[in-house]
């Protein structure tokens, strides 16, 4: 297993070691939960209120730009821009609307300015497109959301969130194994661990997980494919396969050779460069530890067409592949996440998903929703690996022109 804690860093977060905020990330989780609980005393909001609403973060927005705490400033350096949020900036200013960065105190906190038909509103990482009322459901709890799912009978994975160890270990013995184990909130698979096989491994997880979260959630690992379908519009816009990092052997190369040569392509980025979406695969403990695992070393000359994979994760920062798999779908598991996403009142949302084949309907072949994202890594579907790129922020820059915003 890899260590918690290597000179300040974790390797628990992402597929590449970083800085590890633990009592950010705690603080995060806090207040998530403090909205969720504010959210119950107000369901919903009504279209006149939501337009308060947004005049009213106008107003506050241009005060503050006044006494010089937020700055709205064109933007200059894509590399500031996340890849998800600068599709639909490329998009926006294609068709001649104007898109500005919003910097609070000269810092750039993922907050934009968007401008339609003379109309000016603000957005976090992408633009919202509900403006009803507000989601059924608070789908970042993984555990209401997978609650949700059962009380639809809708295809889910088996699991309960959890606080006291001891009750979690008696939970595994009772479910069986292999498990996963995952803070209740969050995202890019941090602190996550999978395929879990016996009772120590469990009790470890935990550990893992409880270092930003005491509350985690324990539920069963299922084999199949992983998958992501984004839904636009009630309709689905998208589906692809989502791989961990991984080389293929050519019968000549190392490991670590095919590795540079995967990386060498225009299409990867570096880990810091958030205006691309794949990225080099970065060679660190963790990828090292995961070779060892399976008897292979960076050294290692796999044979012609050998796939190696290369962490148990699938994260883009980590070096992850996309392929497109739209036209493979079924149609009842499109009709599925287009139901579900109005079953949830929302407009736009990525459906994580397992299957052992995406071509069958979800009734006849083993198939679980795993999570639901209310700002889905949209980019991955405009630069696939193979397959061919979907563009998701057209449709999001329609539904936002349709609505004046």
């Amino acid at each position: 297993m890899f260590s918690k804690k290597e000179k300040g860093f974790c390797a628990y977060c992402e597929p590449l070691i970083e800085k590890h905020g633990r009592f950010s990330n705690r603080i995060i989780v806090q207040v998530t939960s403090i909205v969720n609980a504010i959210d119950t005393f107000f369901p919903a909001r009504s279209a006149g209120f939501y337009r308060f609403e947004k005049e009213f973060i106008n107003i506050l927005i241009k005060f503050l730009s006044k006494i010089r705490v937020v700055k709205i400033v064109p933007i200059t350096n894509r590399e500031e821009v996340q890849g998800r949020t600068l599709v639909i900036v490329d998009e926006a200013v294609k068709r001649g609307h104007n898109v500005n960065l919003v910097k609070i105190f000269n810092r750039h906190f993922n907050m934009f300015q968007i401008n339609i038909k003379n109309e000016s509103s603000f957005f976090h990482v992408l633009p919202s497109l509900d403006s009803q009322e507000n989601n059924t459901i608070d789908f970042a709890d993984k555990y209401l959301f997978k609650l949700f799912l059962k009380s639809n009978n809708l295809p889910h994975v088996s699991g309960k969130v959890f606080r006291n160890e001891d009750k979690a270990l008696r939970y595994g013995d009772e479910i069986g194994y292999p498990l996963v184990v995952k803070p209740q909130f969050g995202s890019l698979s941090r602190h996550t661990s999978i395929n879990i096989k016996n009772k120590e491994g469990l009790k470890e997880a935990i550990g893992i997980a409880k270092i930003i979260t005491n509350e985690f959630i324990v539920e069963r690992h299922i084999e199949g494919k992983n998958y992501r379908a984004v839904v636009i519009g009630n309709k689905m816009a998208a589906c692809a396969l989502r791989e961990p990092a991984n080389v293929t052997g050519d019968g000549f190369n190392t490991i670590e050779q095919l590795i540079e040569i995967k990386n060498s392509s225009p299409l990867r980025g570096g880990y810091q460069q958030k205006n691309y979406t794949l990225k080099k695969i970065a060679i660190t403990p963790r990828l090292e530890e995961s070779l060892k695992q399976k008897k292979y070393t960076l050294k290692k000359i796999p044979f012609k067409g050998e796939k190696i994979y290369l962490d148990d994760k699938i994260i883009l920062s980590g070096g992850a592949d996309i392929h497109d798999m739209t036209t493979m779908i079924h149609k009842a598991n499109i009709e599925l996440f287009e139901n579900l996403s109005l079953l949830l009142k929302t407009s736009m949302v990525g459906f994580d998903f397992i299957t052992s084949d995406i071509s069958e309907p979800h009734y006849n072949s083993d198939f679980a929703i795993i999570e639901a994202n209310s700002a889905p890594y949209i980019d991955m579907h405009h630069f696939p690996v193979s397959g061919a790129p979907r563009n998701i922020a057209e449709k999001i820059i329609d539904i936002l022109e349709s609505k004046n915003i």
